[in-house]
């Protein structure tokens, strides 16, 4: 569900850049009559490029110009709250293996993710983003009660806090952007478009937008 609303920002974001193109294309007509050139202008309103030294101090690698969201102490503070309620969820000792997946000495992963993020959905994005990097590990098989019958399921405990916490986080999403999320869900998570991948993509800005948007997983 993290991904699903990460591309719910998204599509909101890349409708706002269009339209701020649009009035800046009309704006530009408006002054002058000679002729011009419509080039994609981008507007960046919520994120700040990080300087290459800090990049290479840091050890990160990358030729392109890293942005990292202003608000990033509040993505942090998604993922701070996400470990407290895993905390709260999880046993002591199962507890004690857990860490952000998202931290990082350059800023949190999510303002690097979404760095044009509203920054009132910020935390819960991250904190959306550090559910979904939950995983069982293997060593979930020894923490966990045998069952009973070889063929009984058990729920590993990481498993049913996933559950109890998305819970939690689908509630205040409702709440704050509930109507939209429905919106969304009619017309984009009710159909399966043809999604470019990196063997399909029609050129360069495609295929960049497309892992901006899967920040590289694929």
């Amino acid at each position: 569900m993290f991904r699903q609303y990460s591309n719910f920002i998204s599509h909101k974001r890349r409708r706002s850049k269009s339209t701020s193109r649009v009035l800046s294309v009309a704006q530009s007509e408006a002054a002058s009559d000679a002729p011009t050139v419509n080039e994609p202008i981008e507007i960046w309103t919520h994120s700040q490029p990080i300087d290459a030294a800090t990049q290479q101090q840091n050890g990160c690698f990358t030729t392109l110009t890293a942005r990292i969201h202003k608000y990033d102490h509040v993505a942090q503070r998604g993922s701070d709250r996400f470990l407290e309620d895993l905390t709260a969820t999880l046993d002591s000792e199962e507890a004690k293996s857990k860490s952000s997946y998202l931290t990082s000495p350059v800023g949190n992963y999510a303002s690097f993710l979404y760095p044009e993020c509203m920054p009132e959905r910020l935390e819960l994005v991250a904190y959306l983003t550090e559910l979904g990097n939950v995983h069982d590990d293997h060593t979930d098989s020894k923490n966990t009660p045998a069952a009973d019958k070889p063929e009984e399921l058990v729920e590993s405990p990481r498993a049913e806090a996933r559950k109890k916490l998305l819970e939690k986080v689908t509630g205040e999403l409702t709440d704050k952007d509930g109507l939209e999320i429905i919106d969304c869900y009619r017309s984009n998570w009710l159909v399966t478009p043809d999604v470019p991948t990196a063997d399909n993509c029609a050129n360069l800005d495609d295929y960049v937008a497309r892992r901006r948007l899967n920040a590289g997983i694929e």
